[in-house]
């Protein structure tokens, strides 16, 4: 399912610039940054399966194929933290594969070879451009994590300035009524939803 919908992304977006003033998520349904982690996700777990063997020579072809068309959608998003985290990944796959090189060696090909049609396509390499101009833009940490360090900040101070929120939360969506704005954090969402407590 993420592969088609992904595929059908790039399909629909074959014509289009993306630029930080255009932003949008698969098909226009979802936010930029959800749809690129929950494409993150879907290639994470290929990549560990792959590791551990569980697929064949089939099958892995498949999912390289579903992975790459995956991976292109995501990098649609103009999603700075889908960037940061494909590298992070790239880095944990080399790690995890101190004992198992063949695997590592294929799927470093399968990169490569993603990586030079992209630099053949406009709408990739617009699409990484505007990324990494979308990062070069960033002064502070506000401005680089656009504006949730900010966010981050006046929930941890609401939080440690109220101890009963600490230990016992405010319940579900207070933040809306004392803070207008989602956390954007699942761990502070609970934790002003339910305080330490209860998320225990």
């Amino acid at each position: 399912g993420t592969f088609i919908y992904g595929g059908l992304f790039l399909f629909e977006s074959r014509n289009f610039i993306f630029s930080n003033s255009y932003r949008i998520g698969g098909l226009g349904e979802l936010d930029p940054n959800t749809y690129a982690l929950y494409n993150l996700l879907a290639i994470s777990v290929f990549i560990q399966q792959f590791m551990l063997g569980r697929y064949n020579r089939k099958q892995s072809i498949f999912m390289s194929i579903a992975s790459l068309v995956i991976l292109g959608a995501g990098f649609l998003t103009l999603s700075k933290t889908y960037l940061i985290f494909n590298f992070i990944l790239l880095i944990l796959i080399m790690i995890g594969s101190h004992k198992k090189p063949k695997h590592l060696f294929k799927l470093l090909l399968i990169l490569s070879i993603f990586f030079v049609i992209i630099v053949k396509l406009p709408l990739f390499t617009d699409s990484i451009n505007s990324i990494v101009a979308r990062i070069e833009m960033g002064r502070t940490g506000g401005d680089l994590t656009t504006g949730r360090a900010d966010i981050f900040r006046s929930y941890l101070e609401y939080i440690f300035s109220n101890v009963r929120t600490f230990f016992f939360g405010d319940g579900m969506y207070s933040y809306m009524t004392m803070l207008k704005i989602r956390p954007h954090n699942s761990l502070l969402e609970l934790i002003i939803s339910w305080g330490i407590i209860g998320t225990i």
